[in-house]
């Protein structure tokens, strides 16, 4: 917008032509501008505003006043009046033409012109090339260079992505492997002393450390009186450890009775397992020929007294070299051996 430094007579200030700077027909299309305005704008800018346009009717949009004075009107302070003053040019809703004075010389009070809405578009877009232009020319950079820098910064900041992202990682990683350690050592469990490997080994997953322990000293309590050889014990106690699992089983599947006590029930299991064993070993002292040891007559009942004494002449006879041969008692022999040997077979 051009300045052009007219005059008004007064006694101490220049003399301007007002009525140039009008840039509204009316007043009428001056209040519906300021009314929009209003709009977009805070209360205390737009009191600024509406104070301006009042002193805008004698000269539709332009107003004549110092801010001393409109300081009093709207009773804010000086320093209130230039911000909001300088934010309105700033944002294109008012133009500012500064003064002089006839005879004291000096600046005077500025005159206030109110833009319409085309005014106001181009003073943005105005303002928006030159802070443009005031950046380029601060950067001091083409265009392309600046491209290339913002490559560079991204470049740089990826980088920095990767290194945080390895670095993480690789906390993780450790942080991991030391819970992971601290957890075994807090679950470690080892053989209790005086089990076998093999049982310990068969049966940790199923019982703590403690449980296995108490159980084998109850299965080696039980298998005292009985005297069996050792083979045999662990036959029993891996039977009992098993009926024990299997009945533990169908009490957590819903498909037995809940045991109440699982050291009572074992002890029960094993004493069971090692009456059927001994049941089974009665008769396991005779040879495959099915010829019968002296000392396991004593398991099958005593000899009886015909065979015995029959025994005890034959062996007379035969210190005499004197023997005589019978029928009968050879055909009762046989088929006393014959019982024997179907009896072990069915028992074996």
């Amino acid at each position: 917008m051009s300045k052009e430094n007219a005059y008004s007579q007064s006694k101490n200030y220049a003399l301007i032509k007002l009525d140039t700077y009008a840039n509204f027909n009316s007043v009428h299309e001056m209040d519906e501008t300021v009314k929009k305005y209003n709009k977009k704008l805070t209360k205390p800018l737009y009191e600024t505003l509406n104070l301006l346009k009042q002193y805008s009717c004698k000269v539709v949009g332009v107003s004549h006043l110092k801010i001393s004075t409109m300081a009093n009107k709207l009773d804010k302070s000086i320093s209130t009046i230039k911000r909001h003053l300088k934010y309105l040019k700033e944002n294109g809703y008012i133009t500012v033409v500064n003064t002089l004075r006839e005879k004291k010389g000096g600046k005077g009070a500025n005159a206030y012109i109110i833009n319409t809405f085309v005014q106001r578009s181009k003073i943005l877009s105005e303002l928006s090339q030159m802070n443009h232009r005031k950046q380029q020319k601060s950067s001091g950079k083409t265009q392309s260079q600046r491209a290339f820098d913002l490559i560079a910064a991204r470049k740089e900041t990826i980088k920095s992505l990767n290194l945080l992202k390895t670095f993480i990682g690789t906390r993780k990683v450790k942080w991991a492997s030391k819970f992971k350690r601290i957890k075994n050592i807090k679950n470690f469990r080892t053989c209790p002393e005086g089990v076998p490997d093999h049982v310990y080994s068969s049966y940790s997953p199923f019982f703590t450390d403690k449980q296995i322990e108490v159980l084998y000293d109850i299965s080696l309590n039980k298998l005292v009186p009985f005297e069996f050889p050792r083979e045999y014990d662990d036959q029993i106690i891996d039977k009992a450890f098993r009926t024990l699992l299997l009945k533990l089983k169908k009490e957590y599947n819903g498909m037995g009775e809940k045991v109440k006590n699982m050291f009572s029930y074992f002890a029960g299991v094993i004493c069971r397992q090692a009456n059927e064993f001994k049941d089974s070993i009665q008769f396991s002292n005779f040879k495959e020929n099915g010829v019968m040891l002296n000392d396991s007559l004593i398991e099958i009942g005593p000899v009886p007294d015909w065979l015995k004494n029959r025994n005890d002449n034959q062996d007379n006879n035969d210190s005499q070299n004197n023997v005589e041969y019978d029928p009968d008692f050879e055909r009762e022999k046989q088929e006393v051996m014959r019982e024997v040997e179907l009896f072990c077979s069915q028992n074996t």
